[in-house]
């Protein structure tokens, strides 16, 4: 396994639950569902640093960097915090619209 990305999940005021950022991850971004699906992602969250680590296995990383060289997809430069944020308003958006 080697690690590939590292998520700092408190900024500032926000404090992210490792939950909610592994399924933010796993939602935004095309290479870690790729690894998801082929089961060889992992992920480590070092409670002393507040850091989520993304650990992939080898083989599918390498497969996975020549199809998604850039972690996000088509959203470049997009940090970890924005993705946040947005998916936040989304959800926000969606319970005003309500069920129709």
């Amino acid at each position: 396994m080697k690690r590939f990305y590292s998520v700092k999940l408190k900024e500032k005021q926000e404090q992210i639950p490792p939950y909610v950022a592994k399924h933010l991850l796993r939602k935004e971004s095309p290479l870690i569902e790729y690894l998801a699906e082929n089961k060889a992602l992992k992920f480590v969250h070092r409670k002393k640093t507040n850091i989520l680590d993304c650990y992939g296995e080898e083989k599918y990383l390498m497969i996975g960097k020549l199809k998604y060289p850039n972690i996000w997809g088509r959203k470049t430069r997009m940090g970890f915090m924005e993705l946040y944020l947005n998916m936040r308003i989304r959800q926000q958006m969606s319970l005003s619209r309500g069920s129709t």
